[in-house]
């Protein structure tokens, strides 16, 4: 703070530069303003960011039908913040400013509805979602009736009341090829449970989406062989004197979750942190340290844009697996269909075999998991087995530290520095 001699300031303060000006006692203060931090990029800041996109993109992908979906929102509160305040906390998923801003989205297990009628509970099967609304001996066909459908259910379910709505959200994950970026698509589809209703239950929803379970009580499930892999649920509604009233439910995943374990993971994280920029600049880093340290960011973002899928930069395997990861092969020429690929561990370890392989862009490209649990060092020699009908390709990850991809194979798109 300064007292100034020559300059007088009467009544309001006024600001000059980056000094505040007022008076008091008949002299004129000068105060330094404090620096604004308009974009602050710590790591905990930009971790706390990142979960915003992919929170974001499910809203857009469903607003379409969440008006009354959050019966006890906060007075004043809009369905886009009840849900993000639902979401935000739980959300692992992370996306780079790139997938943002052209609209990529992951499906994720988050939560849709919530208010006083009691929860649908759901269990993902192979083949969909599995529910707890009870049809007893009903047989879904073409001739069932919307009031056939109410009967069962009214018989067998105590939660539900004539006059219901019952809902299926679907949420379908998709991946654009040519941007190679995850995006989502909605299905929705709603029957009001009448049991004067005798038009075909087809006509409401699709018979192929929904099944009978053969189990005890006989569950109403979701079937996705048509539609393909994502995440769904059912929801109950029932508007009365105008106040809609919903049951509190969260989207179940089933079928290939790769997509979404990718961009769950740590490297996920870190592309998305580094795609907004340096998160901290590292005072005493020689130019040589933030130059390496650059390629790696580089190799994240490659990861991402080139393949939409991710693997691990510099060919370094974890030091240990708490939990699953996903790599990607790539491969100069197409592999041979029946090829299998596993993980040794050390010069004398057994292979490990990976899960969930599939084969892409004309089986020039594997895309898998390794299991979680398994201790490793940087010392340790790892390498990928990969076992065709007439031929075995072995791939090192320390033959070749300074390579970005798993396989050398993959294009380099990174920018070259000048």
């Amino acid at each position: 703070m300064a007292i100034l001699k020559s300059l007088v300031i009467r009544g309001a303060s006024k600001r000059l530069g980056g000094m505040v000006l007022y008076s008091r006692a008949g002299e004129t203060i000068a105060r330094e303003l404090a620096p604004a931090v308009s974009n602050p990029r710590t790591r905990v800041q930009m971790e706390q960011r990142i979960k915003l996109g992919n929170v974001v993109a499910m809203y857009r992908a469903n607003r379409s039908w969440m008006a009354g979906a959050f019966e006890d929102k906060k007075e004043n509160e809009s369905d886009y913040n009840a849900f993000v305040r639902m979401n935000l906390s739980t959300n692992n998923v992370a996306l780079t400013k790139g997938h943002i801003a052209a609209g990529a989205g992951v499906v994720a297990p988050y939560q849709v509805t919530s208010g006083s009628i009691p929860s649908i509970e759901h269990v993902a099967v192979t083949t969909g979602v599995t529910s707890n609304i009870y049809t007893g001996t009903l047989v879904l066909t073409s001739a069932t009736t919307v009031g056939q459908f109410t009967a069962a259910i009214l018989a067998n379910n105590n939660i539900v009341e004539e006059g219901m709505q019952l809902s299926l959200i679907v949420n379908l994950q998709r991946r654009n090829e040519a941007l190679s970026m995850p995006y989502i698509v909605l299905r929705k589809y709603e029957v009001l449970l009448k049991l004067d209703n005798t038009q075909p239950l087809s006509e409401y929803i699709p018979l192929e989406l929904l099944a009978v379970r053969d189990s005890d009580g006989h569950p109403l499930a979701y079937v996705s062989e048509t539609l393909g892999d994502g995440a769904a649920c059912f929801v109950l509604s029932h508007t009365v004197a105008g106040k809609t009233k919903v049951s509190s439910q969260t989207l179940v995943l089933y079928g290939n979750q790769s997509i979404y374990g990718i961009y769950t993971s740590a490297i996920a994280v870190n592309a998305a942190i580094e795609s907004y920029g340096t998160t901290e600049e590292r005072f005493l880093d020689t130019n040589e340290a933030r130059e390496a340290r650059q390629v790696v960011i580089d190799n994240y973002i490659q990861a991402l844009n080139y393949a939409g899928n991710l693997y691990q930069p510099n060919a370094v395997i974890p030091v240990s697996f708490d939990v699953q990861r996903y790599f990607v092969l790539y491969f100069a020429q197409p592999v041979a269909s029946g090829a299998t690929i596993s993980l040794l561990i050390g010069e004398s370890g057994e292979p490990i075999e990976v899960g969930n392989l599939q084969w892409e862009d004309n089986r020039t490209r594997a895309v898998f998991y390794v299991p979680g649990g398994h201790a490793i060092t940087e010392a340790t020699l790892c390498a990928f087995l990969v076992e065709a009908i007439d031929e075995t390709l072995e791939f090192d990850f320390t033959a070749n530290p300074g390579v970005s991809a798993l396989n050398a194979e993959a294009p380099d798109t990174r920018s070259k520095k000048k």
